[in-house]
Formats: structure tokens, C-alpha cells, sequence
């Protein structure tokens, strides 16, 4: 699990994906394994295939907050949006503090049109990370699909600095990055 863990962290996906199947073949049900061959696949564009390891781990690690996120994760992107929400509150079930799973099951909700209730999960993942640009942005950008102009605003300019440069932010605020 360390050799292909090390892969995947040198931005080398395909010996990753490649290396996994071997450390299962000696413990098939090892979870560590299964997880992060599972992130492995997200990573190449397999949702489904990640899905099915995903929830093999989760056999012997059902209180793993990062396992039913990013299974969530692999239902969205296999457009199962609905089992996706039941995994996000999941994971919120094991960690009420998941900034993630909030933000998953935030943006999850507000594709479904949940607005509310999507409202909701950014304000409690703001709360507890106000420092997120990546949160600020997902709920402005929701914000601004809900013609909420002057709220979505205020979320791009959150955005601005809390991180990592989002070229995105300023244009949606119509000034140069």
C-alpha cells in the first residue's frame, strides 16, 4: 500500500492503479488498500470502478468519514446524485465537523435544487473553515443560479482571499485577476 500511495502522491496515477491490485492480492479485503486504490480511479476518470472499492472498504471501515465522502464522491460522478446525498450524510452521521462531506452534500443538494437545505451545509462548512475559498466559491456560484446577486457577491469576494488563487472569483466580480 506504500509503494502505490507514493505513486499516486508523485502524480503517477497508472503505476498506481497498476501496483494496488498487487497488495490486494495478498490481503483482498485490506481497506487502506481498497480505499485508496478506490481514489486512484477517481483520479483516472473511473467512478464506477472506484464505487465498487470504495464500498468494499467500507465492510471494515463503515466509520470512516472519508471513505463515504469520496464514495459519494464516485456516485456523482457516476450520476447517481440521490445515493450520493445518502453517502454525504454518511459520512456527516460519523463527523457532524466534515467540512467536506458538508461541501459535497451542499453542492449535491443545490444540483438537486434543495436550495435550502443546501444554504444550510456551506453556512456550517463556512463556520468551520471560513477560510475556504473553495466553499465560498461553490456557494456563490450557487447563489448567483439562484439570483441572489448581492448574497453571491459577497461569497466571490470571500473567495478572493481566503485561498489559493481562483482566476474564476474576480471575473465573476468583473475585475482582473
Amino acid at each position: 500500500n506504500n509503494r502505490p500511495t507514493a505513486q499516486r502522491a508523485r502524480r503517477q496515477p497508472a503505476a498506481a492503479r497498476a501496483t494496488y491490485p498487487q497488495a490486494l492480492r495478498l490481503r483482498p479485503e485490506y481497506p487502506e488498500a481498497q480505499y485508496n486504490l478506490a481514489n486512484a480511479l477517481i483520479d483516472a476518470g473511473k467512478p464506477a470502478e472506484a464505487a465498487d472499492h470504495f464500498r468494499i472498504a467500507l465492510r471494515t471501515m463503515p466509520a470512516s468519514v472519508d471513505v463515504h465522502n469520496n464514495l459519494g464522491i464516485a456516485l456523482i460522478g457516476e450520476g447517481k446524485r440521490d445515493e450520493a446525498i445518502a453517502e454525504f450524510r454518511e459520512a456527516l452521521l460519523v463527523d457532524a465537523a466534515s467540512v467536506k462531506a458538508h461541501r459535497n452534500l451542499a453542492d449535491a443538494l443545490g444540483s438537486a435544487r434543495q436550495y435550502d437545505e443546501a444554504i444550510a451545509h456551506y453556512r456550517i462548512a463556512i463556520r468551520l473553515d471560513p477560510g475556504n475559498a473553495a466553499t465560498h466559491y461553490d456557494f456563490a456560484s450557487m447563489l448567483m443560479e439562484m439570483d441572489r446577486l448581492d448574497q453571491a457577491i459577497a461569497e466571490f469576494r470571500a473567495a478572493l482571499p481566503a485561498g489559493p488563487k481562483r482566476v474564476t472569483a474576480p471575473n465573476n466580480l468583473g475585475t482582473p485577476p
